[in-house]
């Protein structure tokens, strides 16, 4: 995918936080590139905004979000990526949960860079491209 990056969860539930350093990572990726995030990031925001209060009001302004963005889908090769990831990870004797690698495969098979905070778990994952 030419041109598209892959917004994580961590910045996206900032962003809905109003915080400002979030919504300037937004709106400065917006000049570059189509945003984008994946059905596992989806998946963590929507869990994430029913455990909260006014949860339905969280869950409509987590979907009028992700209803703008491009959704990344998971599939075969994408579980493959996932399962070596892991795989290499734990050989090395390193961790992530498995959301992350899903997230991370998901990039590698469709060629494109993440944003995140999450820089420590990321960079452990060998080709992944981090912003």
């Amino acid at each position: 995918m030419e041109n598209v990056v892959i917004i994580d969860s961590d910045i996206l539930i900032d962003y809905i936080k109003n915080k400002e350093d979030a919504c300037q990572t937004l709106f400065n990726l917006e000049q570059e590139y189509r945003v984008a995030t994946t059905v596992m990031n989806v998946y963590e925001l929507l869990y994430g905004a029913k455990k909260v209060k006014n949860s339905s009001m969280k869950v409509k302004a987590m979907q009028s979000m992700i209803y703008q963005m491009v959704i990344l889908d998971m599939d075969f090769e994408a579980a493959v990526h996932a399962s070596e990831i892991m795989h290499d990870l734990e050989k090395r004797g390193e961790f992530i949960d498995i959301k992350d690698a899903l997230i991370a495969s998901i990039a590698l098979r469709n060629d494109v860079p993440i944003k995140t905070n999450n820089k420590k778990h990321f960079s452990r994952i060998k080709g992944l491209k981090l912003i």
